[in-house]
Parts: structure tokens; C-alpha cells; sequence
């Protein structure tokens, strides 16, 4: 049997004590990670300190990072990877955040998720941007491979920087669904009345817009008569929901549960949330992909989405799509999905959308990802 190069991986974004968007990324491919046989020996990183494989498998176990941050607040016990390594040339490395700004190993590649820090600063908390930015082109240019989640992404990266474009792959993500919590949930609810309500996923910053669904409330406070709306995701930064809602008005809506917000949920929270829902609104101003939109597609729910960037790759035709800095243009998307609802039409949408979902898969993901490391 050929003896395969080592696999150097950076997790870092598994520290995080709540998983979305990003962090869910990582987890899944980690959790493939730990099963890996095709190379020597896998090394795990956590900002580019080798953590030991049982800390990961139990942050992968819990979904959260709470185990690792005691690591980390005394790093001179820690070690990087290249200072134990003897001969690094025959290890490969895949970063699933930052890379460091050198090179270490014979082989390596980037999994970018966006650039709208790059094209979008103002929706960005300022480190943020400081962040990423930092040393980004030397970065880029470091990789013998990067990988992008969308053709939108690769797009970008084409236009920012003149990195090769036979050296990038898009790797388009999957859609983990709770189908224990989706079937449950639909026994639950099985021919039982339930008050109709639209849900809008993710964090409250603004990236995300929900701006745009509190001013069109604010202008036809006469759709919360027959609708809820409910919104799942924590305060990020930026004006918090509550100040949001106070901005336009809204509080006596807060107050009456005609206008929800839960905060952080877990993923069978969200599915259940997602699969009551009459459709999910997702605003946001950009994204490298769009998870929300996946998941909504999986469990035939409804669509109402911004026209940017990656959205409609994930989503397709069959969405109600609206400019996300327009509100007569939202208005007609939602005047749209409160007609269809429940009609044979909107059901065959449903049917084609969800037939899109053998694209996206996390395993041919995964295989993507370190094919060109074996």
C-alpha cells in the first residue's frame, strides 16, 4: 500500500460555544476528517496550534467549542504543527479560515466562504475587515489551491486577485437537515390548524438586512393581522434587534407576539421553525452561499430572497426574488408568496426546488476538498 503525505487542517472556527453558518461548515467536513484513512496521519489546528484528536471529536460530538478555549489561555504548552514535523515538505495543509502568512508544507490550500469585506466593508464590523484583509494578497498567494463555495465566490476571486484560475475549485456546500426532528415535527402538527407566520434566519447585523422586513412591517402593519414574523438568530453587531425594532416603530408589535424573535436556535429548533413556517425570507445583502436557503429548500418551504450575489446559484428559478436595497421591490416578492401560498403552482415550485438538492452535497463536498492532497 502507498503510504500517503500527512493532512494538516486548520478548525478553527470550531472554538466557536454556538455553531452557524461558517463553524457549520467546518463541523461537517471535520466530522468526515475523523474518519479519513487515506492519509498518514491527520493533524487537527486550532489557529494553528495542533489540538489534540479527542478535544475535536468532542467538540464535534457537542457542537460547540467550549472544551478548546482553555487551550488557549496559556499557548506557550501549545505547539504549531511545522515545529514538530521533521520534514514538512511531505505534508500538505488545508486552512478552513486564515492561513498563516508563510509557507510551511509541500502542499497547500485555502477554503475561502466570501470576499464581501472586500466589496461590502460597511456591512462588516471594522476588525472584521481589519482581519481578513491583513496580509491577504500575500496569503492568497501562498496556496497551491483554493477552494470557493460558490461560482459567485470564484468570480470574485478572480476579480480581486490574478490567482491562477485553474488553482481554484468550487466546492459547493451541503444541506445537513434533522429528519428525526423534521418527521417528528410533522407528526406534531399533522392535520392541526396553525397560525400562518413567515421566518427569517440569521444573525441580527447588518449584512444580514433585516432592516428592509421591519420597514416594509412598519409601512403595512395590516399584513401582521394575518401573518406572525418570526425571526431566529443572535444579535451579532450593530444595532441589536431590539433596538431595530424601536427604530421603526414596532415595539407594541414585540409586545403583542405578533413580531418574534428568538435569538439563537439550535438546528432542531430551526428545522422545526423552518418546516411551520408559510416561507423563509432570507434579505441578506450578500453571501458566499446561503445555507438558510438550503435548508428551507429541503424541507419544500417557501422562498423569499434577495437577488445577490450567490443566492440565486443555491436557490435557482423557482424563488421569489427581490433587490435587497428596494422596498417596493420586496413588497411585490412578498405580495407574490402570500398568493401563491398554498396553491398548485407553489407546490410544483417546491417539487423543482427540491430536486436541485443532489448538487449539493457535503460529501462530494468533502471529496473535493482534499482530492488534491492525496
Amino acid at each position: 500500500m502507498t503510504e500517503h503525505k500527512a493532512l494538516v487542517v486548520d478548525v478553527s472556527p470550531l472554538w466557536e460555544l454556538q455553531y452557524t453558518g461558517i463553524a457549520n461548515v467546518v463541523y461537517e467536513v471535520t466530522k468526515r476528517l475523523l474518519e479519513e484513512s487515506r492519509f498518514s496521519e491527520v493533524i487537527f489546528t486550532v489557529f494553528h496550534y495542533i489540538v489534540d484528536v479527542s478535544l475535536i471529536r468532542e467538540s464535534v460530538a457537542s457542537k460547540n467549542g467550549g472544551i478548546l478555549r482553555p487551550l488557549f489561555e496559556d499557548v506557550s504548552q501549545l505547539r504549531r504543527p511545522w515545529e514538530l514535523i521533521s520534514e514538512c515538505e511531505s505534508a500538505s495543509a488545508l486552512y478552513l479560515h486564515v492561513r498563516p502568512t508563510e509557507r510551511h508544507y509541500g502542499a497547500e490550500g485555502q477554503l475561502y466562504y466570501d470576499f464581501s469585506f472586500l466589496g461590502m466593508p460597511e456591512a462588516h464590523h471594522p476588525d472584521t475587515v481589519e482581519y481578513h484583509s491583513k496580509d491577504l494578497v500575500r496569503q492568497i498567494n501562498g496556496n497551491d489551491h483554493i477552494f470557493v463555495i460558490s461560482h459567485a465566490v470564484a468570480r470574485d476571486l478572480e476579480f480581486y486577485f490574478s490567482f491562477p484560475t485553474e488553482c481554484t475549485h468550487v466546492v459547493p456546500l451541503g444541506v445537513h437537515l434533522d429528519d428525526a426532528t423534521a418527521i417528528a415535527f410533522g407528526d406534531a402538527v399533522a392535520g392541526r390548524g396553525c397560525e400562518p407566520y413567515f421566518a427569517c434566519v440569521g444573525t441580527i447585523e447588518p449584512r444580514k438586512n433585516v432592516r428592509i422586513i421591519l420597514a416594509w412591517l412598519s409601512n403595512h402593519r395590516e399584513v401582521l393581522d394575518t401573518y406572525r414574523f418570526v425571526f431566529a438568530g443572535r444579535d451579532a453587531w450593530g444595532e441589536g434587534f431590539q433596538e431595530l425594532i424601536a427604530s421603526y416603530g414596532l415595539e407594541q408589535e414585540v409586545l403583542t407576539r405578533r413580531i418574534v424573535h428568538l435569538g439563537y436556535v439550535s438546528d432542531r429548533q430551526k428545522t422545526a421553525l423552518m418546516m411551520g413556517a408559510v416561507g423563509v425570507i432570507y434579505p441578506s445583502l450578500f453571501e458566499g452561499f446561503g445555507l438558510p436557503v438550503l435548508e428551507a429548500m429541503g424541507l419544500e418551504v417557501p422562498v423569499v430572497a434577495s437577488c445577490s450575489s450567490s443566492i440565486p446559484e443555491v436557490l435557482g428559478p423557482e424563488g421569489n426574488y427581490f433587490d435587497p436595497y428596494d422596498l417596493s421591490s420586496f413588497d411585490s416578492a412578498m405580495r407574490r408568496a402570500m398568493s401563491e401560498h398554498g396553491s398548485a403552482e407553489a407546490r410544483h415550485k417546491l417539487q423543482r426546488m427540491k430536486a436541485r438538492l443532489d448538487y449539493f452535497n457535503y460529501d462530494r463536498c468533502y471529496e473535493e476538498l482534499i482530492r488534491p492532497f492525496l
